[in-house]
């Protein structure tokens, strides 16, 4: 008797295993079917999944009660996230700093290079905020060859 329930667990989870690998062949077949999408079609895709996102994992500012801006957000912030959905946000966003088809590996690498990304951007535009009041108030800078 303890035998043949032996046989018929190994039998069983044989057939299981089959079955899997069967689902998985499937999967990847239809993946391979199905055409992979374009950067715009993923921005387009992205920007309707965006709204569920932030409500569902964006943090709130107590003060006014709306979610926090992107650019605001830390490594901290982001970590709720998962790696897709980041990579959904930067999509969504229009960020060039991330590459859907070869993402860093963990998202707190991509939480990382898109908090770096804000920073650089608002270095820039600090210094070419400077140069605009510099301008004004020298006047435009001449390049005149002695």
């Amino acid at each position: 008797a303890v035998a043949g329930a032996h046989l018929a667990a190994c039998t069983a989870q044989r057939e299981a295993a089959l079955g899997a690998s069967e689902h998985q062949n499937k999967q990847l077949r239809a993946a391979a079917a199905v055409p992979e999408l374009s950067r715009p079609q993923m921005a387009a895709k992205a920007r309707k999944d965006l709204p569920a996102i932030e409500l569902a994992k964006f943090p709130v500012d107590p003060d006014t009660g709306r979610t926090k801006e992107l650019e605001d957000m830390t490594v901290a912030d982001l970590a709720p996230l998962t790696a897709a959905e980041l990579i959904t946000v930067c999509l969504a966003h229009g960020l060039m700093c991330v590459d859907p088809k070869r993402p860093p590996p963990t998202r707190a690498d991509i939480a990382a290079t898109m908090v770096g990304f804000f920073d650089d951007e608002r270095e820039r535009s600090r210094v070419q905020a400077r140069e605009e009041r510099m301008t004004r108030r020298d006047g435009p800078k001449l390049n005149v060859l002695g």
